[in-house]
């Protein structure tokens, strides 16, 4: 697991993901977590087996964002 934070806007940090990881072999999937809750976005990708989350939520100050990503392994 890995977590940071920046002040990027959400849809920022999903858009960066996404192109980023898509191109790594990352295949995009329906997300499983809530959607949107004060803000949070989740963004779930799957390649060999492996399940990647990227949750985006925002704390402290306004446009304040921290970024966790998590390899979860096979999903089941």
């Amino acid at each position: 697991v890995t977590t940071y934070s920046n002040d990027g806007g959400r849809e920022e940090n999903l858009a960066f993901y996404r192109r980023e990881l898509q191109a790594a072999g990352w295949r995009e999937v329906p997300t499983r977590q809530f959607e949107e809750l004060e803000g949070h976005r989740a963004l779930e990708l799957e390649r060999g087996g492996s399940h990647l989350t990227i949750n985006v939520t925002p704390v402290g100050e306004e446009g304040d964002r921290v970024v966790v990503c998590a390899i979860l392994g096979a999903r089941r």
